[in-house]
């Protein structure tokens, strides 16, 4: 299936509005001030694509979701709380890219994901789409990786005519 930048954002817009309240449009200048976020998680999808699913996004972003997912005063909420709203956040927005894009498949518990981190799984997946957005003015990034485990079987499976 070949994944297409503007459908993903309609889905994730949909999804971003519904869940926080909040605005999501393209950024066109692409993150290219090479700034990380200050949170990020991911979350495994599993079933015919196997692959992750990444969200970024700034405290300011983080702090938001929290005081909505939690229903608390944002200027209260510790850091760890903000990265539990980013991996709940990470985990509404794949269960619905999975669902549009990848059915039938389930998606894994969220987990942090950490830059500095070479043993995470998604250093060996391959980018199928990379989105920088803007929420509130603020830089936003969904990215959908594939396995390259997913890549490796097929391309090593025999077609249908060699088999027998």
């Amino acid at each position: 299936m070949q994944l297409q930048d503007d459908q993903i954002l309609d889905s994730c817009r949909e999804l971003w509005k519904t869940t926080l309240g909040l605005g999501l449009m393209p950024n066109e200048e692409s993150g290219s001030d090479g700034e990380q976020a200050a949170f990020a998680s991911y979350v495994k999808v599993s079933g015919d694509f196997r692959g992750a699913i990444i969200l970024e996004c700034p405290a300011q972003i983080a702090r938001h979701a929290a005081a909505m997912l939690f229903e608390t005063d944002s200027e209260t909420i510790p850091e760890d709380e903000m990265q539990d709203a980013v991996e709940e956040l990470t985990r509404i927005v794949g269960k619905g890219i999975q669902k549009q894009f990848f059915d039938p498949g389930k998606v894994s518990a969220p987990k942090p994901l950490r830059h500095d981190d070479a043993t995470s799984p998604v250093c060996a997946m391959e980018e199928r789409c990379n989105l920088h957005l803007f929420s509130e003015g603020l830089p936003i990034r969904i990215a959908i990786l594939e396995s390259s485990q997913t890549t490796a079987a097929a391309a090593s499976e025999p077609s249908a005519s060699t088999q027998t």
